[in-house]
């Protein structure tokens, strides 16, 4: 009888939750429905088993990227937000990773890059055609890692203008119709101490996404 939200879950869990239940009962089973009706396991049992079943769903099959692309509901909403406040850094993404110890720098930048190359949302830009919103997916183009040294500055200061260069990058606004969708900046802070900030807008990314990364 606990409520799954009193338990922690969040819309992220739910809509995995759904998902689940959907493929494994064969029913039709809306976000709306769990919160309103089945968000204890009582309530689940009760909704499920009158249910109607619904046929298996077919599979979803990748779409041709040779044209350009509609934006899903979401997408379409964060692209009206930017287009209102084009400068604006509300939805930008921020994550600030410390190194400790010797980093192998090279390493680090291929790594970003294969995730750029796996992760096509993250090179998909926005634009407007004929007065609709379209999203057309990049080719791969290597993304140079962007370091700032910060080994001169006196240990007093360092941390001051690390915060000082973090929030520059995360500040700076996203052009979604051409800027890729992570920006990663490395700050060398000593000889075996790095801080990487990562900046990821939105329109690509969410807490979900965080844990994927």
């Amino acid at each position: 009888k606990d409520n799954f939200l009193e338990l922690g879950g969040d819309s992220m869990l739910a809509t995995l939750l759904v998902a689940r239940v959907r493929k494994l009962f064969l029913v039709n089973l809306s976000l709306l429905t769990f919160f309103e009706k089945t968000s204890t396991i009582k309530h689940m049992a009760e909704w499920l088993a009158s249910a109607e079943k619904i046929p298996e769903e077919a599979p979803i099959l990748p779409v041709s990227r040779e044209r350009d692309i509609p934006l899903s509901f979401a997408q379409e909403r964060q692209w009206l937000i930017q287009q209102a406040d084009p400068h604006s850094c509300a939805y930008n993404s921020t994550v600030a990773l410390r190194f400790h110890g010797m980093l192998d720098e090279a390493a680090l930048e291929k790594a970003l890059n294969e995730i750029m190359i796996r992760h096509e949302v993250l090179r998909t830009t926005l634009f407007l055609m004929n007065g609709q919103p379209l999203q057309k997916i990049q080719k791969f183009e290597p993304m140079p890692l962007q370091i700032e040294d910060l080994t001169g500055i006196p240990d007093a200061d360092y941390e001051a203008a690390a915060m000082q260069k973090l929030l520059e990058t995360a500040k700076r606004p996203f052009d979604l119709s051409h800027d890729l969708m992570l920006r990663a900046v490395l700050l060398r802070i000593d000889t075996d101490e790095r801080l990487l900030v990562l900046v990821v807008h939105h329109v690509a990314f969410d807490g979900w996404s965080l844990g994927i990364f």
